[in-house]
């Protein structure tokens, strides 16, 4: 399935439940146009080299891209939040490269649970953490 403006099928899918708001991102050449804007950076944009994977909004991996879609909507300050990501396992560059859980720590989140929907696997962050559990 295509999404209008996407210039990509939706292969993965990161769904946040945040307070009982749900959201829903997609791999980023899926994202439509107008989520996808080159020129929004993210949370965590200045610790990516420019271009790379989560600078912007038009190259956030699904997981990234759902955190600062609940923080631009004002969910995410002192809140637990769960994503449950579809299609692919949760994205090892975004897992390895703390990425996710910086993310998380600069939107305000108190706790942050990743599902992988294909595998049954939970990974677990809370703030202060450098790991998962």
């Amino acid at each position: 399935m295509a999404l209008i403006g996407a210039n990509s099928e939706v292969t993965v899918t990161a769904e946040a439940n945040i307070g009982g708001n749900v959201l829903v991102d997609t791999n980023q050449t899926a994202r439509p146009s107008v989520d996808a804007d080159p020129n929004k950076p993210t949370l965590i944009s200045d610790l990516i080299p420019p271009g790379k994977p989560n600078s912007t909004m038009a190259n956030a991996h699904a997981e990234v891209a759902v955190i600062q879609r609940a923080y631009d909507k004002g969910l995410t300050s002192g809140r637990n939040m769960s994503i449950v990501v579809r299609g692919e396992e949760v994205c090892s560059y975004c897992q390895s490269s703390t990425n996710i859980m910086a993310a998380a720590e600069r939107a305000g989140l108190n706790s942050l649970k990743l599902v992988e929907a294909e595998t049954g696997k939970t990974f677990t962050w809370t703030r202060g953490s450098h790991e998962w559990k």
